[in-house]
């Protein structure tokens, strides 16, 4: 039966994460096109495109930035009550993680107190 073939994560010349057999990755290295990621950088790329896929619509334009507003308006205290639902941790991690600018830009203005 054959092996199958060693894949490894690269960057192409454009930026873009890219998979390509491991016997080729030598030849990417040498050149100047691109280069090969690290196991923990391969991951993280990884984990950055399925959060873009998870993210990429309606949910991910509006959701962190009232996350982030509740939260400057709550003290905090949105963030402990949500977190009580089955999930919502970890959606509220990955709303700051995706769009770590929309959340705290929306939170900054919320707690500013009344004049």
């Amino acid at each position: 039966m054959a092996e199958p073939t060693k894949t490894v994560t690269a960057l192409a010349p454009d930026g873009t994460p890219i998979e390509l057999p491991a016997s080729e990755a030598g030849a990417l290295n040498r050149g100047q096109e691109g280069r090969v990621l690290s196991d923990a950088e391969a991951a993280r790329v990884r984990h950055d495109i399925e959060l873009q896929k998870k993210y990429e619509g309606v949910e991910g334009y509006v959701a962190p930035p009232l996350v982030g507003a509740a939260r400057g308006l709550s003290f905090g205290l949105s963030d402990l009550m949500l977190s009580e639902f089955p999930g919502m941790q970890k959606r509220l991690a990955d709303y700051e993680e995706y769009a770590p600018q929309a959340t705290s830009t929306a939170e900054v203005p919320a707690r500013r107190p009344p004049p």
